[in-house]
């Protein structure tokens, strides 16, 4: 999982349990007068700390907070192509187009596996493949198979001639 996805994971989590306890409480001091009282001298107490400089602190932190959430939102949802130089112009391809292809690959290799599958375009526009591939007796062969008929595969459908990254994880 990229280090994007993570992130954004955590944060969107973070928020969504800051939401919900606050939501709880609110709906809590409604019906409960002894939780108003509390909620009352909590906001007479805070009253007291609303210094410039605390607010300012906490002002930065609720922007610094939203402003990291809006970027990992643009990373994560971003669109990637892959750039392909043909003979006469250049292409790019869809990052969805690519794992159609290796999906179909992988499915007419493992009939009766259906390996997770991650495309991942690096800088210089290198083309990596993560997958997981069951334990099998001699991995050599594979590999070397795997590589060669996706190379050509890449290289007839997209005209992908570049060097690419395959990363197998045993499952």
């Amino acid at each position: 999982m990229r280090l994007e996805s993570v992130l954004l994971s955590l944060i969107h989590l973070f928020s969504l349990i800051f939401f919900i306890a606050v939501g709880c409480m609110a709906l809590s001091a409604a019906v409960s007068t002894s939780l108003r009282g509390q909620i009352e001298y909590l906001m007479q107490w805070a009253q007291q700390l609303l210094e410039p400089k605390t607010l300012a602190i906490v002002g930065f932190l609720f922007v610094s907070y939203g402003l990291i959430l809006f970027v990992l939102l643009l990373l994560g949802y971003r669109k990637s192509f892959l750039r392909v130089s043909l003979k006469s112009s250049k292409v790019l391809i869809d990052r969805s187009i690519i794992q159609e292809y290796v999906s179909n690959y992988f499915k007419t290799l493992l009939p009766n596996e259906n390996p997770p599958l991650e495309i991942i375009f690096h800088p210089k526009q290198k083309l990596e493949i993560l997958t997981k591939l069951p334990e099998m007796g001699d991995k050599e062969i594979l590999l070397k198979r795997i590589e060669n008929e996706l190379g050509v595969l890449l290289a007839r459908k997209l005209g992908y001639k570049e060097e690419f990254i395959l990363t197998l994880h045993e499952a």
